[in-house]
């Protein structure tokens, strides 16, 4: 921006004992009015630069299971606690360890995984998608010491990623009950 030199003369053409300081600080302030005017525009209002929406964040489903359907069983506590893992549990009883389906949406999803409880874990913990992907997240162990066996224990997976809406889902549960003086649990999983 260039101010014409006629407004910036520090000495006043009409002869000797004029003000030079008047003409300086006229020229100043009229340059900072200009500067001014440039920079809020000609409409005069001073408008700030809108914030842009937040990107939209992908959604994850779970699904059911390869085997295509939910499942649960009935079996003594003293029996299930005596399996030193839950992959016994469930090879013993002849049943699939439990899993769901997770399917990623239009984007790559990098993702971790755990339980709504302290009563059971989660596998994997952490697994990377391709958009549109899938992969089985199942329950590794059920920690019998954080369990309350006489009564009804409800849980959830939940998984996280970047660029994703939170995931919950994968019902798991551990039901209680008492048949002829013998504990008894159900052990299920609801994909939705």
């Amino acid at each position: 921006m260039i101010i014409p030199t006629a407004f910036c003369q520090t000495r006043n053409p009409r002869g000797p004992g004029s003000r030079p300081r008047l003409f300086g600080a006229a020229c100043l302030a009229l340059g900072v009015c200009w500067l001014s005017f440039a920079l809020v525009g000609c409409g005069g209002k001073n408008t700030t630069p809108s914030t842009p929406p937040a990107p939209s964040l992908a959604t994850a489903t779970f699904g059911p299971p390869s085997s295509g359907t939910n499942q649960s069983f009935t079996v003594q506590l003293a029996f299930a606690q005596k399996q030193s893992t839950i992959a016994q549990l469930f090879q013993a009883l002849g049943v699939s360890q439990p899993a769901c389906t997770i399917h990623a949406g239009s984007a790559p999803m990098v993702f971790t995984a755990g339980a709504s409880s302290t009563w059971f874990g989660v596998t994997p913990q952490a697994g990377n998608l391709q958009p549109n992907g899938t992969t089985s997240i199942g329950i590794s162990t059920i920690i019998w010491d954080n369990v309350v066996t006489g009564g009804v224990n409800n849980g959830f997976v939940i998984v996280s990623a970047p660029g994703y809406n939170q995931l919950t889902g994968f019902t798991f549960y551990i039901r209680g009950s008492t048949s002829a003086g013998i504990p008894y649990v159900t052990i299920g999983t609801t994909c939705p």
